[in-house]
């Protein structure tokens, strides 16, 4: 009661709800299945319809797809009290309908398992009287069930077949006994036994037709057989025969190709397997005679029974190589040995008259290599062959000596093209190319730029020529570093002396008049008031006056040099002092100084002036090329090379460098690359030739803003010193 009463409040609280807006379902699910009973029906009530075409299939009674419909959203939206009454009657109706169907079912098998459980009893019995010899039985066939009386009908057919079989049996039974003996007699060989006589039952009759055939085919098989297997034996044997001929002239073969033996061992032991091809090779022995040797076996020994064939070298009779029995057998054919071993004899003849050619032919080969190799390695210059693809295909040692790397890095890898200036490679390559057509049309030698494995840029002199036959070229490469610089110096070294006669007689004649105006000036000066315009056009004509004095005294550097002082020079305190004149300057250029100067150095021998003169044309070469600030670093060290003292001095600037095609310019006198009145191209000259003059030197190192971000140029002072450490009072 309190259920029913729970019930009648919820459906009144229900009822009192407002109700939800209904949906129709073929616009909920925007469906155009026309043929559902649902579609456009005034009846919202989808679910309660059978047969709906719904999410592209077609449903049955509500409660073959309940599960689908009371998740759907047209279900949850339309459901009301009167609704669920409408639908809570359709699934009590087919309840109904589906207990009916279940009951009817029920019965129809309940009848089916008792008109089952009959037949099958009678089936059985009749099978166990069957199977205890009772061939007679029979059953009714009539069931109601098909299955049953089909089984009945085969049960039937079979105790009638097996009635049958039994009639025959005996027959059967008596023939068969005939056949088996008759195979055993086969069996122990009686091929000559037929099984006789006739027979009513067909398949008695066709078996005996089928057992004598098969005797006659066995008597017939074994006669081919034994014929076959006698062919077969005298077959194997000369296989075997041809076998041991091939193992023999293979192995003979498999030692005349080791290069590692000497030819006398390689032929000894070609004669030692000699044997193992002849039909007797416990009885076998042989001998080789060659012009200057002979070879022979172990148990070698000249019978009676021989066989010769002649050796030929190079179309030319070289020896004999013989083949005895040591014992007497029988004769085939035309003596002892039979047609397969003649030839074979021959063959090995051959192939040892073969090798002798070649290793006469590789002994010619290898002395005309050794000559080759001997020149290629000692001509004097590297020396490179280079295939028609550029690569590199051998090299001697002093082309290892010149590039750096070994025979082994090279040798079939490299090209020749990663060896020379990138500047210099499509003119080479030209010549490369062209050399192939036509090899005249080049010169026979011309200089190249080539770069070592560590980068070194080195003037070599290259000769090239064609290999005749071949599209290779023999390359030889002269390193002529050392001689440009020697020529660049003795050209250098003309110059300076062209100029410095110039410049001597340029100074005497200036030098005169030059003393006269600065005498006059000085007068003057002394003559004029302090404050007074003349005085101060005097001072601007005495200090030009000066300029022009120091341009002489340098100009006059060239030919002879002042007297000067000698003596031990601290190579540190020099620079010192420099930097302490050029100090303002470099400050007001915002030009920052990084020094890293060694504290105990060499001490150099000379005159303190001049070798301060040198840093002081340096800096103040590097101090207008930083424009708007840079750095300038100086270090110093002692080094010792070959036993040698000596001092270097490093000036390094974050300038712009020095262009290309100025670098072989800049110690030439007079040459330089300020505007006019700023440079007179005589400061890196003067520096030059005093390092010159000690035995020293000045190179430089620099990049230019499109070799390098970080520009800049370095200046190297090299110096020789003394057995003396600053600190050193001695």
């Amino acid at each position: 009661m309190n259920a029913v009463n729970s019930n009648k409040q919820y459906i009144k609280r229900a009822a009192s709800k407002k109700a939800p807006a209904k949906l129709k379902c073929w616009e909920a699910f925007e469906c155009e299945e026309r043929k559902c009973p649902a579609y456009r029906s005034r009846n919202l009530r989808c679910w309660l319809f059978s047969g709906t075409y719904c999410r592209n299939e077609i449903q049955g009674k509500f409660l073959e797809k309940i599960e689908m419909c009371l998740g759907c959203k047209v279900f949850q939206s339309n459901k009301d009290v009167a609704a669920m009454s409408a639908t809570l009657e359709v699934v009590d109706k087919q309840f109904k309908e589906y207990s009916k169907i279940i009951s009817k079912r029920d019965r129809e098998l309940s009848g089916m398992s008792i008109e089952l459980a009959i037949g099958l009893s009678e089936v059985f019995e009749a099978l166990n009287k069957i199977a205890s010899g009772d061939p007679t039985v029979r059953i009714s066939e009539k069931s109601k069930v098909e299955l049953i009386s089909k089984l009945k009908h085969i049960v039937n057919l079979t105790a009638e077949e097996i009635g049958e079989i039994v009639n025959l049996s005996h027959e059967i039974a008596i023939e068969l006994a005939e056949h088996f003996d008759i195979l055993h007699k086969v069996s122990k060989g009686e091929l000559t036994s037929k099984i006789a006589g006739g027979s009513k039952i067909e398949l008695l009759e066709a078996l005996k037709n089928v057992t004598n055939e098969m005797i006659d085919s066995i008597s017939r098989e074994i006669s081919d057989r034994k014929h076959t297997e006698q062919i077969l034996q005298e077959r194997t044997h000369d296989l075997w025969e041809l076998v041991k001929e091939i193992n023999c002239l293979y192995s003979i073969s498999e030692i005349t190709e080791k290069r590692d033996m000497p030819i006398y061992e390689v032929v000894q032991g070609a004669i030692d397997r000699v044997p193992f091809g002849w039909r007797y090779p416990e009885i076998t022995c042989a001998r080789l005679i060659l012009s200057d040797r002979e070879f022979i076996t172990k148990n070698f020994r000249e019978t009676s029974w021989k066989l010769a064939s002649t050796v030929h070298v190079n179309a030319e009779e070289a020896g004999t190589i013989e083949v005895y029995y040591l014992e007497e057998k029988p004769h085939a054919g035309e003596g002892p040995f039979v047609k397969e071993e003649r030839d074979l004899l021959d063959a090995i003849a051959k192939h040892i008259g073969r090798f002798i050619e070649r290793m006469k032919s590789r002994e010619v080969l290898r002395e005309s290599e050794e000559k080759y190799r001997t020149v290629f390695e000692n001509t004097g210059n590297a020396t490179v062959i280079v295939e028609e693809d550029t690569t590199i295909s051998l090299i001697n040692t002093k082309f290892e000596a010149l590039s750096g790397y070994s025979k082994g890095e090279i040798e079939g890898i490299k090209s020749w093209t990663e060896f020379f200036h990138e500047d210099d490679i499509a003119k080479m390559r030209e010549y490369h190319n062209t050399s192939r057509i036509n090899s005249k049309a080049i010169p026979i030698t011309y200089e190249a730029r080539f770069i070592d494995r560590h980068g070194n840029l080195k003037n070599i002199l290259l000769s090239v020529s064609m290999i005749p036959g071949t599209k290779k070229t023999v390359e030889s490469l002269l390193d002529i570093t050392e001689r440009k610089k020697l020529e660049e110096q003795m050209l250098h070294t003309e110059k300076l002396a062209s100029i410095g006669t110039l410049a001597a007689g340029v100074a005497h004649e200036i030098n005169n008049p030059l003393a006269v105006i600065l005498g006059f000036t000085e007068l003057l000066l002394e003559k004029s008031p302090q404050n007074s315009e003349t005085y101060d056009l005097l001072e601007t004509i005495q200090k030009q006056g000066n300029n022009a004095k120091r341009i002489v005294e340098n100009l006059l550097s060239f030919v002879r040099y002042k007297e000067h002082r000698e003596e031990n020079v601290d190579i540190n305190k020099c620079i010192e002092e420099v930097l302490t004149v050029k100090g303002n300057n470099l400050s007001i250029n915002n030009i920052s100084v990084i020094k890293k100067m060694e504290k105990t150095m060499f001490m150099f021998r000379g005159d303190p002036n001049e070798i301060q003169q040198v840093f002081f044309n340096i800096i103040n070469n590097a101090i207008p090329v930083m424009k708007g600030g840079g750095s300038l670093t100086i270090q110093t060290r002692s080094m010792t090379i070959d036993g040698d003292n000596y001092i270097e001095t490093r000036i390094s600037d974050t300038g712009a460098g020095i262009r290309p095609e100025h670098r072989s310019r800049i110690f030439d006198p007079l040459f330089t690359t300020k505007k006019v009145g700023e440079g007179t191209g005589l400061g890196l000259t003067v520096s030059y030739a005093i390092a010159k003059k000690y035995g020293g030197s000045i190179t430089f190192e620099t990049k230019v803003k499109e070799e390098s971000p970080d520009s800049g140029t370095t200046f190297i002072i090299t110096l020789p010193a003394l057995d003396l450490l600053k600190d050193d009072t001695r």
